[in-house]
């Protein structure tokens, strides 16, 4: 017969509960020019180590793309390298030759959600390919929700159960306790 301290027992769980907690999300910021990355261009990508990602909260810094003329428009385009394949999170025209909240990135993109991966590369482009149809964005800083790493079910399970005999041999050793037969 196997007998356990009930109020041992409840403490042991709450101590492994403590231990095992998930992973929380946080943050990373990716500098477009400290990565490589130059003020104006048609199109241009920057490479970094990477991190696992599903959400591009924010442009920083005024990055924008225009048209020379307005009879021109151009089309951008921003791709993330995505688990190793570029992958088009963001689209935009604009017929605009002045920097405004139609072509202004810092104004268009908030929590843009994505496929869940390996972000580690960032291309631009805008289209058609007039000379420097991007500028301002050597300041520019994209701000990525890093993604939690879960924790698989059964590892508090397997956690509670171990505290839990742990904590009852122990009492059993010590001979303290109020017993409960099991």
């Amino acid at each position: 017969m196997f007998m356990i301290d009930l109020r041992n027992l409840v403490f042991g769980s709450a101590a492994a509960l403590s231990l095992i907690a998930a992973s929380t999300a946080g943050a990373a910021t990716v500098n477009w020019s400290a990565n490589g990355g130059s003020d104006g261009f048609n199109i241009e990508q920057i490479t970094f180590a990477g991190f696992e990602a599903d959400t591009l909260t924010g442009v920083f810094g005024n990055p924008y793309f225009h048209a020379h003329n307005s009879s021109s428009p151009v089309e951008f385009t921003l791709d993330l390298l995505l688990n190793g394949s570029w992958t088009q999170i963001f689209s935009a025209e604009t017929a605009s030759y002045v920097r405004d909240a139609s072509n202004n990135l810092s104004l268009l993109i908030s929590d843009l959600s994505f496929s869940k991966g390996m972000v580690s590369g960032i291309r631009a482009e805008g289209t058609p390919h007039q000379t420097w149809s991007t500028h301002g964005w050597h300041l520019a800083k994209f701000d990525f929700e890093l993604s939690p790493v879960p924790v698989p079910a059964t590892l508090p399970l397997l956690g509670l159960a171990l505290a839990g005999l742990g904590i009852a041999r122990r009492r059993k050793a010590r001979g303290g306790g109020t017993p409960l037969a099991t």
